[in-house]
């Protein structure tokens, strides 16, 4: 049975530039994103989401196929999905299959019911620079997901990087745990050989020196993939990119951001701006306790406006159940009308057949 590793982090945090340089390992293959496994990019072609009808829906095998059961619907869904991606590993002529898609965070649960032995690789960086590599490519990567955390500016992507990463650390702290590492992406361009090396501990390989060259060797690159069309262009590791935030992000948004998360941020290694020399010190107290208080409510709106679209996400699907009943109530009573259409044709050929006799 295959057994996929799966590399986590949220959107701009290195997730592709991971993938390639695992992909330049002899016996590892990184495959593009493939977003139809959960969903990530829309619940209408997803694997996830047949597998979630088939097992919960009202409609679906478990709930009206006496017999069948969820685990019978995991196992028939993790060799079929398993057949799928072994054509990929043995085309690559590889041993170990690495998957990526950041919009898998939101999945866990359902990777670690389909794959429960698989590992997983977490990946997280900075979340201003996290912010600002998003807000170059607002057009491209804005999805419904982000719209959920505010305005879709820098501090929206933060408290996505902050909810996501939240998400991963408690779902690897306990039982899970063993198979889980992580490594930041300030480390992985920094000393690239190390946190490989690592890596690939984890993996039961050995590290191989032309891993860290990726561009000396063949990768998948979908032009469609942002990140993807990223790693190929720069055709080699660098830490240009590390610390960005401190030129590009306006400061009103380093402030609301930094009062917001600033305790996880620092807990994660990363320095604020008053430890860094080229951000101006704000003194005033009073506009920082307004800030701070004008960020709660933005918390607190957006907790509720998630709220309303899950709402919404709810009454959607009420109103497409009552739809169906509609239906069945329609069908019912054309089988109710047949059923008296036959019988004024029986009882016809019942007075014919007295008139005859008589």
């Amino acid at each position: 049975m295959l057994r996929p590793v799966f590399i986590l982090g949220v959107p701009r945090s290195g997730t592709t530039l991971l993938r390639v340089l695992l992909d330049s390992h002899s016996k590892i293959a990184g495959a593009p994103e493939t977003g139809w496994i959960t969903g990530g990019y829309g619940p209408e072609t997803s694997f996830r989401g047949l597998v979630d009808y088939l097992t919960r829906h009202e409609l679906g095998a478990v709930n009206n196929l006496p017999g069948v059961k969820p685990d019978t619907v995991f196992e028939l869904a993790r060799n079929f999905l398993s057949g799928i991606l072994s054509e990929y590993l043995t085309q690559k002529n590889k041993e170990i299959l690495v998957l990526k898609t950041p919009d898998d965070i939101k999945y866990i649960d359902f990777l670690l019911e389909l794959f429960p032995d698989s590992k997983f690789i977490h990946i997280f960086r900075d979340c201003r620079d996290v912010a600002c590599s998003t807000m170059r490519h607002k057009e491209l990567l804005y999805g419904s997901d982000l719209k959920e955390y505010g305005d879709s500016g820098f501090f929206a992507v933060a408290y996505r990087w902050y909810e996501w990463e939240l998400k991963v650390r408690k779902t690897f702290s306990g039982e899970n745990s063993g198979n889980y590492i992580r490594l930041s992406y300030e480390n992985l361009v920094r000393n690239s050989r190390r946190e490989l090396s690592r890596i690939c501990k984890f993996l039961c390989v050995d590290f191989e020196q032309g891993m860290t060259d990726y561009a000396k060797k063949q990768h998948d690159y979908p032009s469609w993939e942002l990140g993807s069309r990223d790693v190929k262009s720069r055709g080699k590791i660098n830490s240009a990119s590390v610390g960005i935030w401190k030129n590009e992000m306006p400061k009103d948004e380093i402030i609301k951001i930094e009062k917001a998360f600033g305790s996880y941020l620092t807990g994660l290694g990363y320095g604020l701006s008053s430890d860094i020399d080229t951000i101006t010190e704000i003194n005033n107290k009073d506009a920082i306790r307004l800030q701070s208080k004008i960020v709660d409510e933005n918390i607190k709106v957006n907790s509720l406006h998630r709220q309303i679209i899950n709402l919404d996400e709810r009454i959607a699907e009420k109103r497409k159940n009552i739809k169906q009943e509609k239906l069945k109530v329609i069908e019912q009573r054309n089988d109710l009308e047949n059923l008296i259409i036959e019988k004024e044709v029986l009882n016809k050929m019942m007075n014919e057949l007295k008139m005859s006799n008589d």
